[in-house]
């Protein structure tokens, strides 16, 4: 979990340090005379620095596809903590009512079947 809270701060600090460093060369590059830093260049390298976090995120997602997960909820004076369980999707049911009601709940994807009323 640390490694993870460390991840997204360095994921979050990074814009702004490579901020900071062009500034100070642009600052630099302009009291020296000299041509500032090319801003497309620099696009295009934060383009596929994003792009490539993106693609490593998703690469990390431990979400199994398999598993669905009941919230907390709170009974009786306790908090009874979520829980994941296997499950079943079937995803020709998206989006389809559960009963000819017009209030009916439209059924998603994973999670546990509401009762009829």
């Amino acid at each position: 979990m640390a490694s993870r809270v460390l991840f997204e701060l360095i994921l979050f600090l990074t814009p702004f340090a490579l901020f900071g460093l062009y500034r100070l060369a642009v600052t630099e590059a302009e009291q020296e005379g000299r041509k500032p830093w090319p801003i497309k260049w620099l696009f295009g390298v934060g383009f596929v620095f994003a792009v490539g976090t993106w693609i490593v995120l998703i690469l990390l997602d431990r979400g199994e596809r398999d598993i669905c997960y009941t919230q907390s909820r709170f009974e009786n004076g306790k908090v009874i903590p979520g829980e994941e369980y296997p499950c079943e999707k079937d995803l020709t049911t998206i989006g389809t009512p559960r009963s000819e009601d017009p209030g009916g709940i439209a059924e998603g994807l994973g999670g546990e079947a509401l009762p009829d009323e």
